[in-house]
């Protein structure tokens, strides 16, 4: 029979089922002289672990597991209190390797399915036992592998035991580490004293989803195993996480389909289904504005999208009755969840994506479109090894990067039929709308606005949906925590009347409401509420000691708010002869390939010799992408407080709008750090565009011209990605082909012997003038221009050389590095066509440098 308190212990059981394993590397004991292990647990080891010939316990850890469920179960009973069942939560969560009740079961196969069956069988034997406690985590991006798809040895980058932060020391790779006994020590003690806070809960929502952001911030640095022949790259909580939602699921699917013995689950069924929320027109609702208080409302649009899916997705999990744990991953506007295929839940989707098509269109007239994608799947171990999933009713098995694009295309086809519920239930859909004749226009979108729906805002006049989002970018500027209920004027909150005159105005999208606050002005409590603590820096992740109160205690990363009221703030030098603004954009190269074949090993002939995918390893790699770009970035980000803005970063990709000389050192700064943090991966790369404006200049045009180069980068050298977008031209920006560094190195050397004026300007410009030349003459097959270059910077160079006798000691180094600099020219312009890009986008990155100079420096 279906029992709420037993679905809420499966969850639970899952969540925890490898504690034992973090407990157990703390413990400088081995299990059988361990002082942390009551005597009748490690006397009934046996029916809980296999045990070798000679007394070798092969899942030792599953002791210390239900040694924390004893430990703590005054907790557990108070948070199960309605309980009827008959089934001890220990021994439901610790008997995952030898069940024999038919829930025990269940959190095996969810363990496996979580896995992948990718587990060896090789245990380590007592000769070795200590071995284990000294395996670090191995970066995610170690087992990439993507450049011509063929097994290579790769230096081995490793991940510290930490606390979740933002300190580069602590989320960046490592070659050498210091994981032991006593690093999982420190961190297990920090855990369990946090973990005693929990106490304060009842509602098992709150304790489980609260709990979920607690093991993440603990053991997102934990390897999930530690096995000899495997590979230690899948973190612990991807695999609690994933475990447990495939658990939940499994359950519901089960008691729905009554289904009482695990063999009746079979290729016949598909159980579970990966469900993707993908919001389309981003980019349009994001960036189609004008320059008129384009500040004030850019960050605030771009947020809103942000808060709009963690919005769908709080609905749908509290609406289902599903946890924090079936949210496989969110950002970058799209989110990933896992769901049983059961009626119950198909029939809500498909009416919730109704209603929220609904919504969109009343609120945005299709300028957003949320798409809902779904492919049910079965983990069919009976077959191949390599071949694992039956998706939706096809036949063929797949691999899980199958079933990832195949959810993400199935979301995509409804972007090919979007808003046909409104159209269906609008008869009039097509006739005229709007008001017709003179109608005032939103000074941001250009949109027409209704009569009574005009605002004014400074000289500024804009829709109450525009209106909103400006308040809510101010908002954020000043915000620490944010709020998610399901109420207005939400009773439970409790204001100090102190701090708030008055209540404080929600942000109501769609169903839900969100709530705003800072360290200096918060309620005195909150409760039934999800509340996320922004994290902007490396301070660290106290989340649980925020705003008091029986709510969900969340953390998340957010991407830098700013105090910019105008774009022309940003500008570094206002007293410059040549000012400007940049828009950069950048995302990461393939993606997509990067999912579904980044795991797969290809002999040479391009047959598949291994697939080590799993959900562990997929919500891995997506943890660690997000981690950078959601996180990470506002520490890159910091040295340019004043003069950058980053609009929206996470998931993959990153919108910067700043002071032109800025956003190039920025460039540099995000490709090198990203570099380090992918283990030095030459074949993971990012794309990105960089477009010039004045202040003046419509920021959505500035960011349309970013993208062109952005374009025009990722088609550039047989798409073979990696570059940028810049002066209407591209540069590499991959470390193994630094092309980057090569034309900042020119462009340095030019404005030197420029401000000690042994050039002059007119020679800068020499270099755009071959270069066009060059393109010129490359149409009529005509090799001239490189005897024209030639002779040029040789002539130069010998004039140089005949004038150094002249001059001081100082001047005379000038002119011997000019000599040397166009001797290296000449050679460079000589051995290979590309270096006449090269040194064109150089040059013109030196002219705007000397254009920026607040005088002229005359020249000789």
């Amino acid at each position: 029979m279906y029992k709420e308190s037993l679905r809420d212990k499966i969850y639970l059981a899952a969540l925890l089922h490898d504690i034992g394993k973090f407990w157990q590397r703390a413990d400088k004991l081995d299990i059988q002289e361990s002082n942390e292990i009551k005597e009748h647990i490690k006397n009934i080891l046996g029916d809980i672990s296999n045990i070798t010939q000679d007394g070798f316990a092969t899942h030792a850890h599953v002791a210390y597991t239900l040694q924390f469920f004893e430990n703590k179960k005054s907790l557990f009973n108070q948070l199960l209190n309605d309980d009827k069942t008959n089934i001890n939560l220990g021994n439901l969560s610790a008997k995952h390797h030898k069940p024999k009740q038919f829930e025990e079961k269940i959190i095996q196969l969810a363990d496996w399915w979580s896995s992948g069956f990718d587990r060896t069988r090789t245990y380590d034997t007592p000769e070795n036992k200590v071995g284990f406690k000294e395996r670090p985590l191995h970066s995610i991006f170690n087992s990439l592998n993507l450049r011509n798809n063929e097994k290579k040895e790769n230096k081995n980058y490793y991940i510290n035991l930490n606390q979740l932060s933002l300190n580069k020391n602590i989320i960046f790779p490592t070659e050498k580490h210091n994981v032991n006994q006593v690093s999982y020590n420190k961190l297990w003690k920090d855990f369990v004293f946090e973990f005693d806070k929990l106490e304060i809960y009842k509602d098992f929502r709150i304790f489980a989803d609260t709990l979920c952001y607690l093991l993440q911030k603990y053991t997102w640095c934990i390897p999930a195993s530690t096995l000899k022949k495997e590979i230690h790259d899948s973190s612990l909580f991807e695999h609690l996480k994933t475990t447990a939602a495939i658990a939940i699921c499994l359950y519901d699917y089960l008691y729905t389909k009554k289904i009482n013995d695990l063999e009746q689950l079979n290729e016949e069924h598909r159980p579970l289904q990966l469900v993707c929320i993908d919001i389309s027109g981003i980019q349009n609702f994001i960036y189609n504005i004008t320059m008129k208080g384009a500040a004030k409302a850019l960050k605030g649009r771009s947020f809103y999208l942000q808060l709009l899916i963690d919005t769908i997705i709080n609905e749908i999990l509290y609406e289902l009755n599903y946890y924090r744990s079936n949210v496989l991953y969110s950002s970058g506007g799209k989110a990933y969840l896992l769901l049983p295929n059961i009626d119950k839940v198909n029939k809500f989707l498909s009416d919730y994506h109704e209603k929220i098509e609904n919504w969109l269109f009343d609120k945005f007239k299709g300028n957003i479109y949320i798409s809902i994608g779904k492919a049910t799947f079965y983990f069919d171990k009976t077959h191949d090894e390599e071949k694992k999933y039956l998706i939706d009713n096809e036949e063929t098995h797949s691999y899980i990067g199958d079933l990832w694009k195949k959810t993400l295309d199935n979301a995509a086809k409804y972007k090919n039929k979007k808003f046909k519920s409104v159209i269906i239930g609008a008869p009039d859909f097509f006739e005229p709308f709007g008001s017709g004749g003179e109608t005032e226009t939103c000074d941001l979108t250009g949109d027409e606005i209704e009569k009574n729906d005009v605002h004014y805002l400074d000289e500024f006049k804009f829709s109450s949906n525009v209106i909103e989002q400006i308040e809510l970018g101010k908002t954020l500027k000043e915000s620490t925590y944010l709020v998610w209920s399901s109420s207005y004027n939400n009773p439970i909150i409790n204001y100090n009347l102190y701090n708030f005159k008055k209540q404080p105005t929600p942000l109501k999208i769609h169903n839900s409401y969100w709530y705003f606050f800072n360290e200096n002005s918060k309620p005195t409590s909150i409760d039934n509420a999800l509340i996320y603590k922004l994290v902007e820096n490396e301070k660290g992740l106290d989340f649980l000691n925020t705003i008091p109160g029986n709510s969900v205690k969340s953390f998340r990363f957010y991407a830098g708010t700013t105090n910019i009221e105008s774009f022309s703030d940003l500008i570094e030098d206002k007293n410059a002869n040549f000012k400007r603004l940049a828009a950069y954009v950048m995302d990461i190269d393939n993606l997509g390939k990067i999912f579904v074949e980044g795991f797969k090993n290809f002999d040479n002939n391009r047959n598949l010799v291994a697939d080590n995918s799993s959900f562990s390893r997929l919500t891995t790699l997506s943890f660690f992408l997000d981690l950078f770009f959601s996180g990470y970035i506002n520490v890159i980000k910091r040295k340019y407080e004043n003069t950058l803005m980053i609009i929206y970063s996470g998931g993959d990709d990153l919108l910067a709008i700043g002071d032109w000389k800025s956003i190039l050192n920025f460039v540099e700064d995000v490709r090198n750090e990203f570099f380090d943090f992918v283990c030095h991966k030459p074949e993971i790369s990012f794309s990105g565009g960089i477009a010039l404006f004045n202040e003046k200049f419509p920021v959505s045009k500035a960011i349309d011209l970013a993208k062109e180069a952005e374009g025009k980068a990722k088609s550039f050298n047989k798409n073979r990605k990696g570059y940028l977008g810049i002066f209407g031209n591209v540069v590499s920006l991959k470390m193994n082909d630094d092309e980057f560094l090569k034309i900042k190195n020119i462009k340095n050397s030019l404005v030197n012997f420029y401000k000690n004026q042994i050039i002059t300007s007119s020679f800068i410009q020499r270099f755009q003038l071959i270069y066009e030349l060059k393109n010129i003459n490359e149409e009529k097959n005509n090799l001239s221009y490189r005897w024209t270059s030639a002779y040029f910077f040789s002539r130069y160079e010998k004039r140089v050389k005949n004038k150094t006798h002249e001059f001081s000691d100082f001047m005379k180094k000038l002119y011997d590095d000019l000599a040397l600099f166009l001797n290296q020219t000449k050679i460079d312009l000589t051995i290979s066509e590309r270096n006449y890009d090269l040194y064109a986008i150089a040059a013109r990155w030196a002219e705007l440098e000397i254009r920026s100079l607040k005088s002229e420096t005359k020249t000789i």
